[in-house]
């Protein structure tokens, strides 16, 4: 469990293949074919990368700053609360110093 905030980014392409999660292309391809676009082939690194991006939020964020106590709160205040987070996000590079 989180206490605070997150985002989360990781290759959904490694995920899919290395689980067999098939349902996934089956979502990723019909979004594709939607577009115009062929299949992803998933022999082309390069070229068949999906990426996540996951944004939490954990019990201080919601508890804490936007005093989120149970569902009905959750459905008044999570727009607000992602809102924040987003906009407090930084990009971090081990070898860049800020």
């Amino acid at each position: 469990m989180i206490a605070n905030q997150q985002l989360a980014i990781y290759g959904k392409r490694t995920e899919v293949i290395q689980q067999k999660k098939k349902g996934w292309l089956t979502i990723w391809y019909a979004a594709l074919a939607a577009k115009g676009k062929s299949p992803l082939d998933l022999h082309d690194r390069d070229q068949s990368q999906v990426w996540s991006f996951e944004m939490r939020l954990g019990s201080k964020q919601l508890r804490n700053r936007f005093e989120m106590r149970n569902w009905q709160d959750l459905r008044h205040i999570i727009g607000d609360a992602f809102t924040d987070a987003l906009g407090r996000i930084r990009y971090w590079h081990p070898h860049h110093r800020p």
